[in-house]
């Protein structure tokens, strides 16, 4: 068995970190991930480096990055939204139940105070007053 076999391509050395093409360090990615921490500073840099890098590999890592962004806002509305139609649901059918009951949000909320009082003195009072009325 010949043990020196010859490769049929050539060996090429790896790019230099000048290059359009070379190496990001562990310490440039970790400076890179710093600086696009910042809010509005870190949207701008991803922004300038996706459009107009020297490094493709930090190019692509921005554009990359953004594309995830933008998936990330859509995927918030949408659920933002789904939210806000399930409260208002919700809060329809409390109110139904208890305008049944002879009441009202409206009602209950014009009679606590909910400025002096906390959440949970609130309820307090909504439970002794539902105790008493039955």
């Amino acid at each position: 068995m010949d043990t020196n076999r010859s490769f049929s391509g050539t060996m090429s050395t790896p790019p230099s970190p000048d290059s359009p093409y070379g190496v990001i360090s562990t310490g440039g990615f970790f400076l890179m991930f710093l600086l696009l921490m910042l809010p509005v500073i870190g949207l701008i840099a991803y922004i300038i480096i996706a459009v107009n890098g020297r490094n493709q590999n930090r190019r692509n890592f921005c554009r990359a990055t953004l594309i995830l962004m933008i998936i990330n806002v859509i995927i918030s509305a949408v659920m933002s939204i789904m939210f806000y139609f399930a409260a208002i649901a919700f809060v329809g059918t409390v109110d139904d139940a208890l305008k049944s009951q002879g009441t009202s949000l409206d009602e209950i909320l014009k009679n606590t105070n909910l400025k002096s009082d906390s959440n949970d003195s609130m309820l307090l009072k909504l439970l002794d007053r539902q105790g008493k009325d039955e």
